[in-house]
């Protein structure tokens, strides 16, 4: 089998594609590594979210049993019986 040569147009075309191939894997690399690092972040936002939750629900709780029922203003402070 004979063996031809490119000519330097075609080589640098070729090399410029497996270059911009290369590239974009790395971007794309890089974009996977970042949403993973995303999720992460929502997963610990969410955990804390909830636990924020549960304390307000358990400090509702405590007022309730101190003020009865009613609602606060929080604005101004204040316990409004209902």
């Amino acid at each position: 089998m004979a063996s031809k040569k490119l000519t330097v147009e075609e080589l640098s075309q070729l090399k410029y594609a497996r270059q911009q191939r290369i590239n974009y894997l790395a971007q794309l690399g890089n974009l996977e590594l970042s949403i993973l690092k995303l999720e992460k972040e929502k997963v610990k936002s969410s955990e804390i979210v909830i636990a924020l939750e549960q304390a307000e629900q358990q400090l509702h709780k405590i007022l309730q049993e101190k003020y009865g029922q009613g609602y606060i203003d929080i604005d101004n402070g204040e316990f409004i019986q209902q």
